[in-house]
C-alpha cells in the first residue's frame, strides 16, 4: 500500500518560494502550535527557515505534519505523520513540505532516514521545512538527518540538533552515504558530537548557504 501514491486533494504551497514570502509566512505562522520536546538552545539564525533563496517545486507537493496521519492523502489540510513510512512513496519531481514543530529524538538515529529516494536531474525528489516555519530536527545515535543510497535530492531549511549539548553522542548531524547529486541548502546544525555535514563515499554533493557551530 505504501508504494502506491495516494490521491491529493489540494496542492496549497506557492510555486515559489521568495525571500518577501518567507517573511510574510513566518509571521503568519507565529503562533503555530509547536511540538511539546524542546531542542538544544540554537543561536539566532544566520538563514531563515523554509529552504534559504528562491526555488521552486517541479512536480506535485506533499506535507507531513507531527499531528499528521500517514493514512491520510498528504494534502495540506491532510498531512502525513512519519518520515520512515511516507519518504518511499515519493518520486522524481514531488516536494514534502514539513510543517512546523520538533521532530525526532534524542537517543535513537537517524530522525530522518532518506534511503532508497531517487529523483532525476530535471526532477529532484526535494524534503523541505514549510515557508517561513520552524522546523527543528533532533536526534541521535550517528546521524540526525541521513542520506544514502539515493540520488537528486534537496534537503532544505532544517534546524539540526543532536544531544552533543549535553553527552556528545550523536556524531553528525547530516551526512551524505553512498549518495550523489544531493543539495544541501540553507539549514542550520548545531550541537553534534562530530561533524556538522559529512560526506562518506558520496560525489556531486552541493552544501549551499548553511549554518554550522557548536560541532
Amino acid at each position: 500500500a505504501l508504494a502506491e501514491k495516494p490521491a491529493l486533494t489540494t496542492i496549497a504551497p506557492p510555486t515559489t518560494v521568495t525571500a518577501p514570502a518567507v517573511a510574510a509566512l513566518r509571521k503568519s505562522t507565529a503562533g503555530s502550535a509547536q511540538s511539546s520536546t524542546t531542542p538544544p538552545a540554537a543561536a539566532p539564525r544566520g538563514n531563515p527557515p523554509g529552504g534559504g533563496s528562491a526555488w521552486t517545486p517541479t512536480g506535485p507537493v506533499y506535507w507531513l505534519a507531527a499531528d499528521g496521519n500517514d493514512g491520510a492523502d498528504g494534502s495540506e489540510g491532510s498531512p502525513w505523520r512519519n518520515f520512515g513510512s511516507v519518504l518511499r512513496r515519493l518520486h522524481p519531481g514531488d516536494t514534502l513540505l514539513v510543517k512546523a514543530g520538533t521532530y525526532g529524538n534524542t537517543r535513537t538515529g537517524p530522525a530522518i532516514n532518506i534511503e532508497g529516494v531517487n529523483g532525476t536531474a530535471g526532477a529532484p525528489v526535494t524534503i523541505a521545512a514549510a515557508p517561513g516555519q520552524q522546523v527543528n530536527i533532533l536526534g541521535g545515535g550517528w546521524q540526525v538527518i541521513r542520506v544514502a543510497g539515493s540520488s537528486y535530492v534537496d534537503v532544505r531549511g532544517f534546524d539540526v540538533s543532536g544531544s552533543a549539548a549535553s553527552d556528545r553522542s550523536t556524531a553528525n548531524g547530516i551526512e551524505v552515504n553512498g549518495a550523489h547529486h544531493v543539495r544541501l541548502v540553507a539549514n542550520t546544525v548545531h550541537d553534534v558530537g562530530g561533524g556538522g555535514i559529512v560526506g562518506v563515499r558520496a560525489n556531486h554533493v552541493t552544501i549551499d548557504s548553511n549554518r554550522v557551530y557548536n560541532t
